[in-house]
């Protein structure tokens, strides 16, 4: 869905109401960027802001109820390692930036391959979390 999201995006008109949110999206990547050292909490509220924003330009009824999920697992459950959390985070960030400078280049490919490459390094983050908690 994400993937799919991200290159519709790619390929909007530039008067569409997306570029706005996505270079406010940008500004604060790069403002929480600045001080992630002391502020790298505040990565979770972006996150789901980024990707929301993202895949609301989808006309699909599950993309929004599937959002709320993933942000809830990779956010706020229990179980996450927090080990680490500023390192990953920052990671996140510059991944972030990585599609948001393919789909503001039009660059439908190398937008779905950056959100792939995230999505991949979710994984592996959530993996390892589980791992490291005896429950994979």
């Amino acid at each position: 869905l994400e993937v799919n999201a991200a290159r519709t995006v790619s390929s909007l008109p530039d008067d569409h109401p997306v570029w706005a949110a996505i270079e406010a999206l940008e500004q604060e990547h790069l403002q929480l960027l600045a001080r992630v050292d002391t502020d790298y909490h505040a990565f979770s509220r972006l996150d789901e802001k980024f990707h929301t924003t993202i895949n609301a330009v989808v006309k699909n009824r599950f993309v929004s109820d599937f959002q709320k999920a993933i942000s809830l697992i990779f956010h706020y459950h229990y179980q996450w390692d927090k080990q680490n959390e500023r390192d990953r985070n920052k990671a996140a960030i510059g991944e972030h930036r990585q599609i948001i400078a393919a789909m503001k280049s039009r660059d439908a490919d190398a937008a779905q391959a950056a959100v792939q490459a995230h999505l991949a390094t979710s994984k592996e983050t959530l993996i390892a979390s589980l791992r490291g908690n005896h429950l994979g």
